[in-house]
């Protein structure tokens, strides 16, 4: 199903070349979810999987490919989600992330750039904690 979603592919070489992160396969059950993380703290920066386009509210049938992505700015999200190709996330916390249709409606630089939102968003809070436990510290 990948060959009919060329963007997903780039996404996957996008994700390589720029963290060196790999996709993991983690259910068998949904052999085609991959789970990307952060290198230094394991924590997930994006998932990629398959949703009947139903799920999306599409009245078409069908699958798709989706790639959720964690959002800190609650404003930032509310306005991705104005817009065609987001959606709130599917099998995540609605808060804090959000999907974006795979099928070519969102450009390949937006992803792009959600992406490494994603990524630093879930750096930082390591960053975070352990700046909390510096001031304690202190």
């Amino acid at each position: 199903m990948i060959k009919k979603f060329p963007l997903v592919k780039k996404i996957y070489e996008y994700m390589k070349e720029k963290y060196n992160t790999f996709p993991e396969f983690l259910w068998k059950k949904s052999p085609e979810t991959s789970v990307f993380r952060c290198k230094h703290n394991r924590k997930w920066y994006s998932v990629i999987l398959t949703v009947k386009k139903e799920k999306l509210g599409f009245k078409d049938e069908g699958i798709t490919y989706i790639l959720n992505v964690k959002i800190d700015d609650p404003v930032y999200l509310n306005f991705l989600l104005s817009k065609d190709g987001y959606f709130r996330a599917y099998h995540m916390n609605k808060n804090s992330w959000i999907s974006i249709l795979l099928d070519g409606t969102v450009p390949l630089k937006d992803i792009k750039s959600l992406i490494d939102l994603s990524y630093n968003v879930v750096s930082e809070n390591k960053n975070r904690k352990i700046r909390k436990e510096l001031k304690k510290e202190i």
